[in-house]
């Protein structure tokens, strides 16, 4: 069982309940399933596949965390915290991100 199969689980067990607020929104277990699995899909779609490695270098959101939940659905997921992602810090992050082999680092 990895982190979205717990994901899953949790969309079947308790589909309204409260599973992220970000703000003024909250967002239940059934839509945060919904929109980690079309992540996944759109990662499919992009052409990242099974086992290819995705970076993610963004500020905390709850876009970031449907992105890390749907490339749990079977990619490698590198992230990086959000001070590493300011501008200053932009060029060696992405030249890390390049070296670690990532389908898609841009």
């Amino acid at each position: 069982m990895n982190i979205a199969s717990n994901l899953d689980h949790a969309a079947y067990h308790f589909p309204d309940h409260c599973a992220v607020i970000e703000g003024d929104r909250s967002v239940s277990f059934s839509e945060f399933c919904r929109d980690a699995s079309q992540m996944a899909s759109a990662m499919v779609e992009f052409g990242i596949q099974p086992g290819d490695h995705v970076a993610l270098c963004a500020p905390n959101s709850y876009a970031w965390v449907v992105f890390y939940f749907g490339a749990a659905n079977g990619v490698d997921v590198h992230s990086r915290k959000e001070e590493e992602c300011k501008s200053a810090n932009l060029e060696a992050v992405t030249w890390k991100f390049r070296l670690s082999g990532s389908a898609a680092w841009e």
